[in-house]
């Protein structure tokens, strides 16, 4: 066998170093690769191209990648689709686990490339954001390099659910509203109260 699927061999999973899939997380793997080509089709059949799947222990020190990181076990991928944005890759994803179609995972947004991983629990980072844009509550420096260090990131990271705030400075916004409500209350306030004293 050297595909997983019509569009991914099995050597594109790999870790950098030469090192292939170990046996035992081939199945991680193919999980992996069925989930892309939905999202491949989803892309109009647009090309992905796997930047990191499996990793050693080793190579995934060497790349900065944390202790748990899913590229271990070939769980996750790093990928690019020639053409179309991380952003807008990573927003298809996002829609397509929202329809049931993609499993829930984790995903990471990189000025080149996302980050998809099989974890089932949610987990969503932005590295082109300041603090990381983590959903998890995790606000990490990140660089953009496709080889590992989206790990520190995403790997370890507490699981959200759908209803989670983002853990960013777009929080404040969520308050404007209830700010502006509780100014115009007191300025309404002290105008009655100046009012009724004159």
């Amino acid at each position: 066998m050297t595909n997983f699927t019509k569009h991914f061999k099995i050597k594109e999973f790999n870790c950098k170093d030469g090192t292939p899939v170990p046996p035992q997380y081939l199945p991680n793997a193919k999980k992996v690769a069925d989930q892309l080509e939905v999202l491949r089709a989803a892309l109009g059949g647009r090309p992905i191209i796997i930047t990191s799947g499996y990793r050693t222990p080793e190579h995934n020190k060497k790349v900065g990648g944390v202790g748990g990181s899913a590229h271990l076990t070939a769980s996750a991928a790093d990928i690019v689709v020639r053409g179309i944005p991380p952003a807008q890759v990573a927003a298809t994803i996002e829609k397509l686990i929202d329809a049931g179609k993609m499993q829930e995972g984790g995903i990471g947004i990189y000025k080149t490339f996302v980050h998809y991983d099989i974890r089932g629990t949610r987990a969503r980072w932005d590295s082109t954001k300041k603090n990381g844009g983590s959903t998890t509550g995790v606000s990490p420096t990140l660089p953009n390099n496709s080889e590992g260090n989206e790990d520190q990131a995403g790997e370890q990271l507490t699981p959200t659910t759908p209803d989670s705030p983002p853990a960013n400075d777009d929080n404040k916004k969520n308050y404007t509203p209830y700010l502006i409500a509780a100014g115009v209350l007191v300025l309404g306030g002290i105008g009655y109260y100046i009012y009724k004293k004159k």
